[in-house]
């Protein structure tokens, strides 16, 4: 069974995010007491609220 155009653009958008997800998270720096995260912090929470918007998107 084929499956439609939009489908599979959600699909790819949420392989894509999770992929960028495992491979941020290797380098980026947590933030401590006095300390705030690195820019790839917060890229990994700004691309995980994104990708929390497909997966509503997808589940729609």
């Amino acid at each position: 069974m084929p499956h439609s155009l939009p489908t599979k653009l959600l699909h790819g958008l949420l392989a894509a995010s999770i992929i960028h997800q495992l491979v941020v998270s290797q380098f980026m720096t947590h933030p401590r007491p006095g300390r705030p995260g690195d820019f790839a912090f917060d890229l990994h929470s700004w691309v995980g609220l994104a990708s929390m918007g497909v997966v509503g998107t997808f589940w729609l």
